[in-house]
């Protein structure tokens, strides 16, 4: 089993158990809890000094949202740095290593790592981006159903195009694993892609139609696997997008997208074929 220090671990804690108070939109103590990661993360060696012009950046940006809500400015800015940390393009941050190798002789390398950059661009636009909740219209249901079909046929073409095959496991390091990709990926991903990127959109545009493309832009996001990965994640984005309308809560969206990884990691080759 991976271990992380008691300072690592405390940091990678209160990080996440902020992103856990935003999603349920307790903003001013998940600020708090924020603010005290990053000495515990500076003193775990995961910031150095060269990310604080980044946070202080970020500090700005969101006091002027804050001033002036109705500017388009800050908002644009902060969804820039927020993808230039999910990037990992910023300096000063530094990731864990937990695991590395081979799930399967023909799965390609997998590389298990924590990182505080994409969990504070998940922060980031929760923090400036409100939720987006258009009319249902008596479609819940319907959009539910129509979401489990998505998430079963990403699942069904990643395995008969020959992107995975069948492959039963549970490594043993599967709770620090659990534990990244929900509070760690999939909060900042389904932040970006679910919540931020539709209200970016033409007002015009359906709703149906502000989640498709978001959706196919969740699968290029995923084209260094390939275009069958970009066609599954596409096909899982808009079911995640619909459990989100559905039921007005991200953090439904979220588990959709933490159990379907699941399923990926605990059934398939992961993270792909070699």
């Amino acid at each position: 089993m991976p271990a992380l220090a008691p300072l690592q671990l405390l940091a990678f804690a209160l990080l996440a158990t902020a992103g856990l108070l935003l999603l349920a939109r307790q903003r001013p103590a998940a600020c708090g809890l924020l603010i005290a990661a990053l000495p515990a993360a500076l003193a775990a060696g995961l910031l150095t000094l060269s990310a604080l012009p980044v946070l202080l950046l970020a500090a700005a940006l969101l006091y002027w949202q804050l001033r002036q809500p109705q500017r388009p400015a800050p908002r644009g800015l902060l969804l820039l740095l927020a993808l230039l940390l999910g990037l990992h393009l910023l300096p000063g941050f530094n990731t864990v290593t937990l695991w590395q190798g081979r799930l399967a002789a023909d799965s390609s390398p997998y590389l298990l790592r924590w990182g505080l950059d994409k969990a504070l661009a998940g922060a980031l636009l929760l923090l400036a981006f409100d939720d987006w909740r258009p009319a249902l219209r008596g479609q819940r249901w319907p959009q539910l159903a129509s979401a489990l079909l998505l998430l079963l046929l990403a699942l069904a073409s990643a395995l008969l195009l020959g992107l995975v095959r069948i492959d039963v496991k549970w490594p043993t390091w599967w709770p620090y694993w659990l534990a990244g990709n929900l509070l760690l990926t999939c909060i900042a991903e389904e932040a970006l892609f679910r919540r931020t990127l539709p209200q970016l959109l033409p007002a015009s545009w359906p709703p149906l139609v502000q989640m498709s493309a978001c959706s196919l832009l969740f699968g290029v996001a995923h084209a260094a696997g390939g275009p069958v990965w970009v066609m599954s994640a596409s096909l899982a984005g808009l079911g995640y997008a619909l459990i989100y309308r559905a039921s007005g809560q991200l953090g439904w969206a979220i588990l959709a997208h933490g159990a379907l990884n699941s399923l990926h990691l605990a059934l398939l080759s992961y993270p792909q074929l070699g």
